[in-house]
């Protein structure tokens, strides 16, 4: 028998939520008394009140004659202190991963059930897995909301801290959806990189990796961010060949060529010394594996990766092996990865079995000048133009009987793969390539350079002839149309699409003499194409810096003004200007090298470029700019009445677009989601969508 009058608690009816620990749900008995102090009420029943400990709430709750699998319940969720650990939810973590200083919470979650949830004391958790909010520890008034106060429905104010409910819907790609599961929380899946760790190691990899991918390469450690865990998580979920891929683009995105044309170590930095800090010995000796496989997949381009080997071949071993000039395969791995640096006889790299075996393939494969240009149907010399615009790359020092240049087979095959693809203009008059060159005294390879930028127009192809000589070139007006960069003049709509500016800063820039003399009709407003083209060369848009940067157009603003610059065009000028910055200017005050507001993925530029090539024939009204910005762009409709956004993921390499307009979703009949299409595949999925034809 128990006695009521000795029970720190009079009344214990209330039920504890489903991931509710001690600490919490000792804070809902208190105000279920009807006092609203933990700190006193906690020092009239002999506990510290002062200092939150959760195992100790947990040993008054326990005390309760509640059922077995009640005391079972909030112990699950409630954070135990033991051997140097903190375990909750089965799972260990390191101290400094749980913190009780402050509550934070999410709004959408107490709008469901007002009750802690143990899971936010874990530090490395931000966002709300179930409604992607972000975990604040501030009230409406910024104040805030300590242990003491036992409520967590409102503060002592009487603010409410529950926003409105939203639908709830767990996303398996973060971090704290993964903890989530491991503690029994939900249902169970694999990740087999994390899977064998503790909590605490699993935590610490996932913010190594996250702090790596998600941003420029810097030599400083990068600030985490709430997103950091999640995007180091989705690298890390799958198996290692995923994370080699993952690691591998990263590195040919955000490390200039003459940068990673080094050792691993120098190439990771501060990766590469966290990596080696790692408490857990299996996993330090994977990651900096994996971190070498991927240097020597950005260095080589290898299409055989196995991750899962560890055996290496340095480079000089390899060039021994083959007979061949360390300096030749240093060559030929340059143009396997498309790394051009003048270094390459000090190439520090070592491969994997695989990749050797790849490199042995591509030398057997190589083709003289006059094999490529059979191929491809044009004389073999010339085949430089094409060498000029970085369609092939050349292979030096490579013996044999026949002196000179070498070149990748594979290649000189994707050139024809392009050609294959080449959009084709319908009922235009049109000449034999070979006749088309002569006629214009134009050389062979500069044509073909044309064709493939979709420069010039494509009749109709002959199967039966190689290469370039089996088409039949456009000498119509189609031909105009599809050479746009040879117009002298633009719209104020092409202008925008070109510049990424609304078109009131475009009317602004305008009026202030900053785009040259407009040549007017009754209809149009032309603008100079060169004069466009030079300012969106200097000046960009705010926000497609401040968005790889990871700040604000106000914190770009004022790091600008530490170097004594300031915008063109402020939003503060006009309510519906865009802020206009110096792109000199903000790479020298993030001093950066590389422009970050740049996407530099070989796929997506093809993928870009047929994609505006199939807008001119199908769709003319949109105006495609030559490059699709890092923060993605609205192509709007020359009528203004629709218009499309696009941008680019560089981790799943896709890129996703959705229709923006109510009118224009309605005619296109699409409910307005986000699709995806990757880079590999054929962009007329969206011309379709645009488009009033079918292109099928």
């Amino acid at each position: 028998m128990f006695d009521r009058l000795t029970m720190p608690f009079s009344n214990w009816a209330i039920e504890p939520g489903r991931v509710e620990g001690g600490h919490a749900y000792v804070c809902r008995l208190v105000d279920d008394e009807g006092h609203d102090s933990m700190r006193v009420y906690s020092s009239w029943i002999e506990v510290n009140g002062r200092n939150i400990v959760p195992s100790a709430m947990l040993e008054v709750v326990s005390s309760l004659p509640i059922t077995d699998e009640r005391r079972r319940q909030l112990a699950h969720a409630t954070p135990v202190e033991r051997d140097g650990s903190y375990w909750l939810g089965g799972q260990r973590f390191a101290l400094r991963d749980l913190s009780f200083s402050t509550r934070r919470w999410c709004a959408a979650c107490l709008a469901e059930k007002a009750y802690h949830r143990s899971w936010w004391d874990i530090v490395a958790v931000r966002r709300c897995p179930y409604h992607d909010l972000e975990l604040v520890d501030r009230d409406i008034d910024g104040r805030p909301v300590g242990w003491w106060w036992p409520r967590f429905d409102v503060t002592k104010s009487g603010r409410d801290l529950a926003c409105a409910r939203m639908p709830r819907v767990l996303r398996s790609g973060t971090l704290a959806a993964y903890l989530l599961m491991r503690m029994g929380y939900e249902e169970r899946w694999s990740a087999p990189l994390l899977d064998r760790l503790d909590a605490t190691d699993a935590i610490d990899l996932c913010h190594l990796v996250g702090r790596l991918v998600s941003n420029p390469k810097s030599e400083a450690i990068p600030d985490l961010t709430s997103r950091t865990a999640d995007v180091g998580y989705r690298a890390l979920r799958s198996d290692r060949s995923h994370l080699v891929a993952v690691v591998a683009r990263w590195l040919s995105n955000n490390v200039p060529s003459a940068d990673i044309d080094d050792s691993y170590s120098n190439v990771f930095s501060w990766a590469y010394l966290q990596a080696r800090s790692l408490p857990d010995l299996p996993t330090r000796r994977m990651l900096l594996a994996l971190f070498r496989k991927a240097h020597s997949a950005a260095l080589t381009g290898s299409r055989v990766l196995d991750a899962d080997d560890d055996d290496a071949v340095s480079l000089t071993t390899l060039a021994d092996d083959l007979g061949v000039d360390r300096r030749g395969v240093a060559s030929l791995v340059s143009a396997i990865g498309s790394v051009d640096t003048g270094k390459c006889g000090r190439r520090r790299v070592s491969f994997d079995t695989s990749q050797a075996a790849a490199i042995r393939r591509e030398i057997d494969a190589l083709l003289t000048r006059n094999q490529a240009g059979e191929l491809l149907g044009v004389p073999g010399w010339e085949v430089e133009p094409l060498v000029t615009a970085g369609y092939l790359r050349p292979v030096t020092h490579m013996s044999g009987q026949t002196r000179g240049l070498r070149f990748l087979r594979r290649q000189v095959d994707d050139i024809l793969g392009n050609l294959a693809d080449v959009p084709v203009v319908q009922g235009e008059t049109s000449r034999k390539f070979v006749t088309y060159c002569r006629s214009g005294k134009l050389r062979a390879g500069d044509v073909a350079v044309a064709i493939l930028k979709g420069e010039v127009g494509v009749v109709r192809v002959e199967p039966s002839q190689r290469g370039f000589r089996g088409l039949h070139i456009s000498v119509g007006a189609a031909t105009a149309r599809t050479s746009a960069s040879n117009v002298p003049l633009v719209s104020m709509a092409e202008a925008e699409a070109i510049m990424n500016l609304n078109r009131g800063t475009l009317g602004w820039l305008l009026e202030n003499g900053k785009l040259g003399p407009a040549s007017r009709t009754p209809k149009l407003c032309l603008l100079d194409r060169s004069a466009v083209e030079d300012f969106a060369g200097r000046y960009r848009s705010a926000v497609e810096f401040s968005g790889p940067l990871g700040t604000t157009n106000a914190g770009l603003v004022r790091r600008l003004a530490g170097i004594g610059a300031s915008p063109l065009v402020s939003s503060t000028d006009g309510a519906l200007f865009n802020t206009v910055v110096a792109r000199d200017a903000v790479m020298a005050a993030f001093g950066l090298e590389r422009d970050p507001s740049v996407l530099d993925d070989d796929g997506l530029t093809s993928f870009w470029a047929v994609l505006r090539s199939l807008a001119r024939t199908h769709c003319p009204g949109f105006k495609f700019p030559a490059r699709l910005p890092a923060v993605g762009q609205r192509v709007w409709r020359g009528d203004r009445k629709g218009s499309v956004f696009l941008e680019f993921d560089p981790v799943a390499r896709e890129v996703h677009y959705r229709l923006i307009g109510r009118r224009f979703l309605e005619d296109r009949r699409d409910d307005g989601r986000r699709h995806r299409l990757p880079v590999t595949s054929n962009p007329l999925p969206i011309i379709d969508l645009i488009s009033m034809e079918c292109t099928a």
